[in-house]
């Protein structure tokens, strides 16, 4: 069975000119939304589910869901209001549909045998290649995209879907497909596609 699932993060509503929850591409099973939808975890979740009313929706949490509030009592609130409207919140979690599991980078999980498709969603970038040329020499990158291709080497999961960084990226590393498809603020990313969808086993 293949199953659609449409991919965006980085969506920042209530910004000025904020595009919105992209629609809902015709046949779409999942939504994953890779964080930095909004300001608070809970509004991000509720916002999220009112957009997509009938279908799956699986998201990780980026630093804006976490702006004006504490850490740990936000984290709680997002957990039960996901739990409440049937969202699936990745944090140090996963996700399962048949033979899909969808992962919040358990390094533990990672290595657990899985006889099925395998993708891991985070917000922050996983590798170097995240960032824009341009800009990875500077010490501020450490910021955006972590040094994680060890992991991806060793488990070569089938996807990563990473957000945070403003620059969209779909490109493969061994087997793994790794994709970032951030809509950013304004007018700042051109090449946003608010239809970006991929077809996995499951």
């Amino acid at each position: 069975m293949k199953l659609k699932l449409q991919i965006s993060s980085d969506l920042h509503i209530g910004y000025p000119g904020a595009r919105g929850f992209p629609p809902l591409v015709p046949g779409t099973d999942i939504v994953l939304i890779a964080g930095d939808t909004c300001e608070g975890l809970q509004r991000a979740i509720r916002e999220m589910r009112a957009a997509y009313p009938q279908v799956e929706i699986v998201t990780c949490a980026g630093n804006h869901e976490f702006y004006h509030g504490a850490y740990f009592e936000q984290l709680a609130e997002g957990r039960a209001c996901a739990r409440e409207l049937g969202v699936h919140f990745l944090e140090d979690g996963l996700a399962s549909f048949g033979r899909l599991r969808i992962l919040g980078c358990l390094e533990a999980e990672l290595a657990r045998h899985h006889a099925g498709t395998t993708i891991v969603m985070t917000h922050t970038g996983p590798t170097l290649d995240h960032v824009a040329p341009s800009d990875r020499s500077e010490l501020i990158s450490a910021a955006y995209a972590s040094r994680l291709d060890d992991l991806i080497d060793r488990f070569q999961p089938d996807h990563w879907i990473s957000g945070h960084v403003h620059y969209p990226v779909d490109f493969v590393r061994g087997r793994t497909r790794l994709i970032s498809n951030p809509c950013g603020y304004a007018g700042e990313i051109a090449a946003f596609d608010p239809s970006f969808t991929i077809e996995v086993e499951a």
